[in-house]
């Protein structure tokens, strides 16, 4: 734990900067690896002023040692941890950021948490208020039908910037009912994501209908939602796959997506995917999904049936707006 005072003034504007706190950040928390010939980063914090009794191993010890409500940061030195045990994110204002910058699409050079554990259920279940999460990549490649979600997000006002997200990474999970890469659940209203990639085309295939990258958990009722500059991928074996799965009651209200690209990739263009969304109930509760200058790539719409409740913004006024074309 590193008192504001301590820290390098440049370090401090950053951190206010990039979290929007300003003046209100909490205490500061680095997590690094033990140095060895591939990783330095603890000689590389120890140039900085920080002491090696100030440094944690892994991002659990210090988020153990963060206190709620105070608007402490955890700074996560770049490289790739691997965790065996998820994660439940409960305190309120307590902030992840990593040291890598965005997050690219592959895991293996990224910042964050990995985890191939069969028993993780989602490697960060965030159940806080107002937390924030930045330049992190989180994946969960568990080979097991109980490994459903890289992060499952249960707290109101997260906010998630710059991060990579992967779930379905391994076959057995992606072929799983519900598998997911993002899940919001009940009480995960207010969410907001920006720069993020969520998906992957390179790591599963979507093999169950109800597998998605983007779960609304059934009766979780999460309402004012925004995804904006995001990009959310899958690879599809079967034209019936979808990239967001509405559960039953699973939203309610607004949910924006602004300028995101969807992708569904199928080898040699096999499979074109039918729709981008889909709902467990065909009569669903009130909301309205916004697709504004969204683009879908090898997709055939944003939804076969809007019931009512989809809508779509962009160059053409119609159900098929944004839905990229075979040039002629």
């Amino acid at each position: 734990m590193i008192k504001k005072r301590n820290l390098d003034p440049s370090l401090v504007q950053w951190i206010m900067t990039q979290t929007g706190l300003g003046p209100g950040i909490g205490k500061v928390f680095y997590v690094a690896p033990a140095a060895s010939s591939s990783s330095q980063y603890r000689t590389w914090l120890e140039g900085l002023g920080i002491l090696e009794s100030e440094m944690f191993l892994t991002v659990a010890e210090a988020y153990a040692a963060a206190v709620t409500d105070r608007n402490d940061v955890i700074l996560k030195a770049p490289g790739i941890e691997t965790v065996t045990a998820g994660i439940t994110w409960a305190k309120n204002r307590t902030h992840l950021i990593g040291l890598g910058g965005p997050q690219q699409k592959g895991y293996e050079s990224g910042t964050g948490l990995y985890s191939s554990t069969t028993s993780v259920a989602a490697v960060i279940h965030n159940t806080g208020v107002n937390n924030q999460f930045h330049n992190i990549t989180v994946m969960n490649a568990g080979a097991n039908a109980a490994c459903l979600s890289a992060f499952k997000n249960a707290g109101y006002g997260t906010r998630m910037i710059g991060c990579q997200i992967i779930g379905c990474a391994a076959a057995t999970q992606a072929a799983t009912a519900l598998a997911n890469s993002l899940a919001i659940a009940s009480g995960g209203y207010y969410f907001y994501a920006e720069n993020c990639n969520i998906g992957s085309t390179d790591f599963g295939t979507l093999g169950a209908d109800t597998a998605c990258h983007i779960l609304f958990e059934a009766s979780g009722m999460s309402s004012d939602g925004l995804f904006k500059n995001c990009n959310i991928s899958a690879q599809i074996d079967a034209t019936t796959r979808c990239l967001i799965y509405i559960g039953t009651n699973g939203i309610d209200r607004d949910w924006i997506f602004d300028n995101c690209t969807f992708y569904a990739f199928a080898a040699n263009h096999a499979y074109t995917m039918t729709q981008v969304v889909t709902n467990q109930a065909t009569t669903p509760s009130t909301y309205d999904m916004a697709f504004h200058n969204c683009l879908a790539i090898n997709c055939t719409e944003f939804r076969t049936d809007s019931n009512a409740c989809t809508w779509v913004t962009g160059p053409a006024a119609n159900g098929k707006g944004g839905i990229a074309v075979v040039a002629t």
